[in-house]
């Protein structure tokens, strides 16, 4: 069941700091949403023009955070960049939770169990939402208003960090739900992949229609 609540004193409490990194349209969406709510939000982004951007439209600053004083950072990259920048966090922000938002979520996990790394404080997550423009400038705080945003916990997430995730889910205004990493793979492959996918065969396919038929 998913639900949408408002965030509660205590979520602002529990999360001081967030580092995003990632300032695309999704990255650059959440920093405006939990900036809105009342959270201090820092941007990084291997593009600066995209942190500028995403900060000049309130999603955050640009000023390194103390390591130690941030409390969740959300990875919003490309999907073969995930990895890799999960367990940089786990390791640079020794206090914060991580979560990552890309749409399939047992190949980030089955990549992460095989590295050297206390995976407690990660916990999965995918807002079910998005558009079908790129990139921070049309970026917005209620882009995940009234939408679901899952929440991937594994065998080893903290419950705390499930916790903290699902604050974050709040501040954002979304509808969240908690789902094995499995099952919500199985149920966005029905529901989003696809479809996806049989729609570009078909448009595949037009290109051999002869001209005077179309």
């Amino acid at each position: 069941m998913s639900e949408t609540t408002a965030p509660t004193d205590a979520d602002k409490r529990r999360i001081s700091r967030v580092m995003i990194i990632g300032a695309g349209l999704i990255g650059a969406s959440i920093g405006c949403a939990l900036s809105t709510s009342g959270y201090v939000v820092h941007l990084r982004d291997h593009k600066i023009s995209h942190a500028k951007v995403a900060a000049g439209l309130g999603a955050g600053t640009l000023d390194p955070p103390v390591s130690a004083d941030v409390a969740l950072v959300v990875v919003a990259v490309p999907p073969g960049a995930i990895p890799d920048l999960v367990v940089h966090s786990l390791q640079v922000y020794p206090n914060a939770t991580v979560t990552d938002v890309d749409s399939v979520k047992a190949g980030v996990l089955d990549t992460l169990w095989q590295r050297d790394v206390d995976l407690s404080r990660y916990v999965g997550s995918h807002p079910m939402a998005g558009s079908h423009h790129s990139g921070p400038v049309t970026a917005h705080s209620d882009l995940f208003a009234d939408r679901t945003w899952v929440v991937t916990p594994h065998r080893r997430s903290a419950s705390e960090s499930v916790e903290l995730v699902r604050a974050a889910v709040r501040a954002c205004q979304a509808r969240e739900m908690i789902m094995d990493v499995d099952d919500h793979d199985a149920a966005v492959a029905r529901v989003s992949h696809l479809p996806h996918l049989m729609s570009v065969l078909i448009a595949g396919r037009l290109t051999a229609i002869p001209e005077g038929d179309l």
